[in-house]
């Protein structure tokens, strides 16, 4: 186990002092690397939050656009199609021209739920970020802790009295 001493104050193991300096030579690098983006994460995570949004309003407007579909300029053709004189001088049934006018729809319906779903995957890269910086700060509680474990037996060193013998 890493810190473990049959003597009740840590700071007096020597084998500690050893971990402790190994563990900062992984960590020390982690914590400075994260801590240096950190000015970026925070543009970073206001620039997600309002692309998430966007992509939210994108897709819940397409589902209500799906809906007046039959209303909007290019699209009302298909609501002429559906007029009997039209599919019968074109030959075609009119549940060709209904299935053909619900899969428009059905299309337009898929496309929100992605831009939604897309959405969702923001968050939750987001929600990751978040959980690293937080990772990064607990890290940084090691760190100092690490340090001072160092410290002390570099001072207990220091301390001791030399025996001349």
């Amino acid at each position: 186990m890493i810190f473990s001493s049959a003597k009740k104050s840590f700071y007096t193991n020597e084998q500690q002092a050893q971990d402790a300096e190994k563990m900062l030579l992984t960590v020390t690098p982690l914590v400075q690397r994260i801590y240096r983006n950190k000015a970026m994460f925070a543009i970073n995570k206001g620039l997600y939050s309002l692309v998430e949004f966007f992509f939210y309003l994108l897709g819940a407007s397409c589902i209500v656009f799906s809906l007046i579909l039959s209303k909007v300029f290019p699209f009302y053709i298909m609501d002429e199609f559906s007029r009997p004189h039209v599919y019968e001088e074109a030959g075609i049934g009119k549940g060709e021209i209904e299935t053909f006018t619900i899969s428009i729809r059905i299309l337009v319906v898929l496309i929100g739920l992605l831009l939604i779903y897309i959405g969702t995957m923001l968050r939750s890269r987001g929600k990751r970020k978040s959980l690293l910086q937080e990772a990064a700060k607990e890290l940084k509680h090691v760190e100092n802790y690490l340090n001072g474990v160092k410290d002390a037996k570099l001072n207990e060193e220091e301390n001791d009295p030399i025996q001349i013998t």
